[in-house]
Parts: structure tokens; C-alpha cells; sequence
């Protein structure tokens, strides 16, 4: 973390990322997206190609997207996200976040041919599993967890609408 106590991200995306964003918008999305979920960060380094990461300066959390090269050029995109995993093999104490539906579907098809490495995880599109995912965050970064709003909040609202159906006001 830096000396304001934000953890330091840095991004590695494709060039083929959103239709409507450059580059710099979409890793400035990233950052409001973990901001929006009570995890303090910013942006140190962004590429499109992970060898760049040999001239990244420090960082705690690596962000991965190559969601669209992988819906373009699988094949193109299962190689950098090779170049990824064996940066991570190399630097045990970085977490590595595999965000997209398709940076997923690389990564689980790399895991198939060469195994899980214990500092990679993955983020799930199931909105309902994004909390746990924030607090696998917390954890890793040393941050406190959360209780899982979403969760909590549906787990609430049935408590309360089985209460209210026994007990009719």
C-alpha cells in the first residue's frame, strides 16, 4: 500500500477493451470499482502487454482483462495470460485478479494444462458472489473484511417477511 494507505494497482488489459473507452478509461473504471467497493486504490501502472510488467514500479494487486482479444483471438489471449500466470509463479506475494468473463475462461483453460497457483483468483460475474470476491481481496491486501451486504441484506429481508407472515400485525 502507499503512504495514504490505498493499494497500489496495476492493470494489464488488451487493446481491444470496451468499444466506447480508451485504454486509460477503462483502468480508471477498474480503480472506481474497487473504490465503490470499499477498497481503497490507485492506478500505478497500466499496459496492454503483460511483459511490460518487468517496468512496472511497485504494486500489490495486478488486474488482468483480456476479455476481448479472448472473444477475437483465443489463442492470442491464452498466451498473455500465460505470460501472466508465470509472472505470478515468480512473485508469490502479488496478487493477481483475472476480472472478465473471457480473462476467466483463459485462465481456466490454462489451470486445465498447467495448474492453479494460490495467488491468482478469479472474479465471478454472479453479482451475488462479488462480495466474498471483495473480501478474498480484503484478506490478501490485509484489509478488514466486510459483512457480505448483499447477502446480509437478502438474508435480512427474508428473516423479516417469514417474522411478518407468522405474526401479522
Amino acid at each position: 500500500m502507499n503512504a495514504d494507505g490505498k493499494v497500489k494497482v496495476a492493470i494489464v488489459n488488451d487493446y481491444y477493451g470496451s468499444t466506447d473507452e480508451t485504454d486509460e478509461e477503462e483502468r480508471a473504471w477498474y480503480i472506481k470499482a474497487l473504490n465503490g467497493a470499499g477498497i481503497p486504490a490507485v492506478l500505478v501502472f497500466g499496459a496492454n502487454v503483460p511483459y511490460e510488467l518487468k517496468n512496472a514500479p511497485d504494486f500489490d494487486l495486478l488486474i488482468v482483462d483480456y476479455g476481448g482479444m479472448a472473444a477475437r483471438n483465443f489463442e492470442l489471449g491464452l498466451d498473455q495470460v500465460r505470460v501472466v500466470r508465470r509472472w505470478a509463479e515468480e512473485h508469490p506475494g502479488h496478487l493477481v485478479v483475472m476480472w472478465t468473463y473471457f480473462t476467466v475462461k483463459l485462465y481456466k483453460e490454462l489451470v486445465a494444462e498447467v495448474g492453479d497457483l494460490d495467488n491468482i483468483i478469479v472474479r465471478s460475474e454472479d453479482p451475488e458472489e462479488w462480495d466474498a470476491f471483495h473480501n478474498t481481496l480484503r484478506e490478501w491486501l490485509g484489509l478488514p473484511k466486510k459483512e457480505n451486504s448483499a447477502l446480509a441484506a437478502r438474508h435480512r429481508l427474508k428473516r423479516f417477511l417469514s417474522i411478518s407472515a407468522n405474526n401479522p400485525l
